[in-house]
């Protein structure tokens, strides 16, 4: 994973989030199916903000998770198989 956050639920420093015993956790995620046209998946956590009232806020409880999909080049078979899901 890309970029400083590493979290995509922050419960000890975005404000919508907060809780006393606060976790740091990705809960977070994209489900694939035919992982074998995949050839690499990059993922970065991308954090909002804006103020309110002069404060900084997140916009979100979450964090969005940004994904790159590269897929692979595969032989007919692979993809004719894949063509008949």
């Amino acid at each position: 994973m890309s970029g400083t956050v590493k979290v995509t639920y922050d419960e000890v420093n975005n404000k919508l989030a907060r809780n006393n015993n606060g976790k740091l956790r990705i809960i977070d995620y994209v489900l694939v199916r035919n992982a074998a046209l995949i050839d690499k998946i990059e993922r970065k956590v991308q954090t909002f903000f804006t103020f309110v009232g002069g404060v900084e806020s997140n916009l979100s409880d979450h964090y969005a998770m940004e994904f790159k999909v590269s897929f692979s080049v595969q032989s007919d078979k692979s993809i004719a198989q894949f063509n008949k899901l």
